[in-house]
């Protein structure tokens, strides 16, 4: 028994309790265990279990055993030895007692206050005047702090059968939103569910130097589609090239500007293909299990292309320059110097892992309301994954115009595109290239279901109810009736 316990690759620990389990059973019995019958298995079992209080995992794995020992060793057939295994312990919930239940009460009361929103409130007054902030960044400030509050207007909802009323403040709709994304962000993947190739997807980031960082800052518009342009082409020209996939791909990709500790970090988040198109578009190559390019190739790729694409716009002077900025030739050499981060993350299995993925991460901005913890005495304390420390959950305290100054730092020009499409995934091979590899894959594309539809028929039918529906009486239609915004 021993020996096909190790064919099937079972771990030493789990070999030893199965013929512990075998054992005790023989000896129990006082005989060999090919001559125990099913009824005597039985009742050992009810055995162990009033007499020795055995747990319902030990029981298990009694069962288990008996069933390697009868099939493997012996060769019967387990039909006729078939035993109920018993049903698991279920724990009776357990009732909070009154303190217990307000405390409890108020720790959801203390979230819903730990928001972005209640940072720029605790922010001083004159804030926005002595931070040097653009028009753009002005406006998003304003928008996150008056998000569902009177000083955007609201509405009152009144049952047209029984009277009940409820009042809702209006949103911001600001993109930087933490609170606004939800609509646009279900609206983007069903969208896109009839827009991707099916099949594995690899994810790929690509990050610059910090040395670059303040040119990128005041350049954002410029210096961004720079490092899209750069990303993209480097994968393009990986991909073509026949050491690597031979065929030509495509991407999704995703601008981010931030780190975890809201720090400026600009970076470029790829999804692509597992395969292409070959050069004359007869032919779906496929990708091997890891990524078709080696990051220390693609990395030197991007880098390449980048300080190339820098030079270009530096000669015609289309770059605003930071002070005590080095000349190109200076800032060439120390970018040649350092390492280009290019990381390949483990590939997306099909086209539910690359929704799933997308819909946490497209329309994300620099920090959830979730990750802030407490928010007090003008300091805000919120959580942040240490990847020098493999990605422990770590706190940070700031003052609440420090993470304010962060914030900023990461609301994009107004009309700048962060998601991107490209290769065989580009708006203008939707209809041509990308139908051509669906039709070589020969796998079934999703439809959007979202599409056309408006706020109202959305939200209806992610939630499967009807939100216009009275939630007292069940029966009459909730009937809008808007309220005016407060003065100031």
């Amino acid at each position: 028994m021993t020996q096909e316990l190790r064919i099937r690759n079972y771990s030493e620990r789990t070999v030893r309790s199965y013929i512990t389990s075998i054992s005790q059973l023989s000896i129990f019995y006082k005989t060999s265990p090919d001559k125990i019958t099913k009824d005597q298995v039985k009742n050992y079992a009810c055995h162990l279990i009033h007499s020795k209080d055995a747990s319902v995992s030990r029981i298990n794995q009694l069962i288990s055993a008996w069933k390697i020992f009868q099939v493997d060793v012996l060769g019967n057939q387990w039909e006729e030895f078939r035993l109920k295994r018993p049903r698991r312990e279920k724990k009776i919930p357990q009732v909070l007692s009154q303190e217990e239940a307000l405390a409890l009460i108020g720790v959801f009361n203390k979230r819903e206050t730990t928001e972005v929103a209640n940072v720029f409130h605790g922010c001083p007054e004159d804030f926005l005047q002595s931070s040097h902030l653009c028009h753009q960044q002005k406006k998003a400030f304003s928008d996150i702090a008056c998000c569902r509050t009177s000083q955007l207007g609201g509405h009152i909802n009144t049952c047209n059968h029984c009277g009940y009323k409820t009042q809702a403040y209006n949103s911001c709709h600001n993109r930087h939103c933490p609170k606004c994304q939800f609509l646009k962000q279900e609206q983007w993947v069903d969208k896109l569910k009839g827009r991707l190739i099916p099949g594995r997807y690899f994810h790929i980031v690509f990050s610059v130097p910090h040395l670059l960082n303040p040119l990128f800052y005041i350049n954002q518009s410029l210096c961004y589609k720079l490092l899209f342009d750069a990303a993209s082409q480097a994968l393009q020209n990986a991909g073509r090239n026949p050491q690597f996939l031979g065929a030509e791909t495509g991407a999704v990709a995703v601008l981010h500007t931030w780190g975890q500790t809201l720090s400026y970090h600009p970076h470029i988040h790829m999804l692509v293909p597992a395969g292409g198109l070959s050069e004359d578009g007869m032919e779906w190559v496929a990708a091997p299990k890891k990524f078709f390019v080696p990051v220390k190739a693609l990395s030197a790729m991007f880098r390449g292309i980048l300080v190339r694409l820098i030079k270009e716009q530096w000669d015609k002077n289309e770059l605003k320059l930071p002070g005590d900025f080095p000349e190109f030739d200076q800032l060439k050499k120390k970018l040649y110097e350092k390492n280009w981060n290019v990381y390949s993350k483990k590939a997306l299995g099909g086209i539910n892992s690359v929704l799933a993925y997308l819909g946490r991460y497209t329309h994300r901005v620099a920090i959830s309301n979730s990750r802030i913890t407490t928010i007090e005495n003008g300091e805000v304390t919120f959580r942040y994954k240490n990847y020098q420390k493999h990605g422990n959950q770590q706190v940070m305290t700031i003052s609440c115009t420090e993470f304010a100054r962060r914030f900023m730092m990461h609301v994009l020009p107004t009309g700048f595109y962060k998601i991107r499409y490209y290769g065989i995934l580009a708006t203008a091979n939707i209809k041509t290239k990308r139908q051509q590899a669906i039709a070589l894959i020969g796998k079934t594309v999703w439809q959007p279901i979202l599409e056309g539809l408006n706020a109202y028929e959305v939200y209806r039918t992610l939630r499967g109810s009807d939100p216009a529906r009275c939630p007292k009486c069940k029966q009459g239609i909730m009937v809008r009736y808007s309220m005016e915004a407060a003065p100031g």
